[in-house]
């Protein structure tokens, strides 16, 4: 006769394959219950096989994983008794009793059967509860040559602790190891800000109006998360869309630094927004000049103005960029160096007529 399968269930604890080992040496017998989907195994202990011992073990593994769907036995006079079909009956459990005198009928009972008997046989110390307790720990939880899972996985969707796992290096120290590292790269580049409630800050405008807008911190949401309130009600930002708020300072373009005073008059009163404009090409020798003027008139108080002075004298052949910007500090600095500078300027332009020389456009400023 060709070979003939039982349907497979589409789910865990739906249909149950069930059968008795015994009677033991002691006179006990032990119930077997497997799950089709996931070959997991249930054994209780019984001193007898009567139907009433049958219901309360079953009644017992239902309380744990609930009812099945179908029930496969066979004709046993435990399962054939109207008692055990009254029990079937009212919780709605499809009884099915095979062929009698066929044990192959239920084959799946007959081999988990078989597997627990062998298992208990190997093991020595213990009483018997004790050595099924054991060999149930480590069945259920290795992989099933069927499924290629532990039948422990397969019904309850995790898989359980064992003493493997205790020297196998868990997902969480993993994780844990990979946003450290994750971190420390990340905070390299970063500046540490540290807000409390009631302090004073610039927060960032994603409207119309100013870039940043003065507030002050009313609530933390998270280390990183701040209620603020301002003009006109109250937002909610994140650590790097706030900024501290120094007395007299005012909103800078940097979202690295901290707000701090406001720029000099002499940069921030020029012509464009850094205080210097074009110089025109018949001017270049008059600032290159005065940048190598300044040089042999050096006053202490004008120490920015010369080191500007040597690297605009040092690059006066071919630009003259890095000059001007010594002469431009040099005048916001010290009224004495800028008087050189430009007593030097005539000398400067005659320079640069008899050299030939074209330099590009240059930034000067705005006096």
């Amino acid at each position: 006769m060709p070979l003939h399968h039982w349907p497979t269930p589409d789910r865990p604890w739906s249909t149950i394959h069930a059968d008795y080992l015994g009677p033991l040496k002691d006179g006990k017998m032990i119930l077997v219950l497997i799950d089709a989907y996931s070959r997991y195994i249930e054994a209780f202990v019984c001193g007898s096989s009567t139907s009433e011992a049958t219901i309360d073990k079953f009644r017992l593994s239902f309380s744990t994983h609930g009812l099945c769907d179908t029930l496969i036995t066979d004709n046993g006079p435990c399962f054939a008794s109207a008692e055990f079909e009254n029990f079937t009956r009212m919780w709605g459990i499809r009884h099915v009793k095979t062929a009698p005198y066929h044990p192959a009928s239920n084959g799946l009972a007959e081999k988990a059967v078989h597997i627990v008997k062998k298992g208990i046989s190997r093991m020595q110390d213990g009483q018997l509860e004790t050595k099924l307790i054991r060999f149930l720990f480590k069945y259920r939880n290795t992989p099933h040559c069927t499924t290629n899972e532990t039948p422990a996985k397969l019904l309850f969707n995790r898989q359980p602790v064992t003493p493997l796992d205790r020297i196998r290096p868990s997902l969480r120290n993993r994780v844990e190891e990979v946003r450290d590292r994750q971190k420390r790269y990340h905070d390299k580049c970063t500046i540490p800000r540290d807000f409390h409630i009631g302090d004073d800050v610039f927060v960032r405008n994603y409207g119309r109006g100013a870039r940043w807008l003065p507030g002050r911190i009313t609530e933390t949401l998270t280390p990183v998360t701040f209620k603020i309130l301002i003009d006109g009600g109250t937002v909610k930002r994140h650590a790097d869309q706030v900024r501290r708020r120094v007395l007299g300072g005012g909103p800078c373009d940097s979202e690295d630094e901290d707000i701090g005073p406001p720029l000099p008059s002499f940069i921030s009163n020029g012509a464009d927004h850094r205080g210097f404009r074009r110089v025109a090409p018949s001017e270049q020798g008059h600032v290159a000049e005065a940048a190598g003027r300044a040089l042999n008139h050096y006053d202490p108080d004008a120490g920015v103005a010369t080191s500007g002075a040597v690297a605009g004298v040092a690059a006066s052949d071919a630009f003259a960029e890095v000059a001007a910007s010594g002469a431009v500090a040099g005048v916001a600095d010290s009224d004495a160096v800028a008087d050189v500078a430009t007593s030097g300027a005539d000398a400067g332009a005659e320079n640069s007529r008899k050299r030939g020389v074209s330099r590009p456009p240059q930034w000067r400023s705005e006096e």
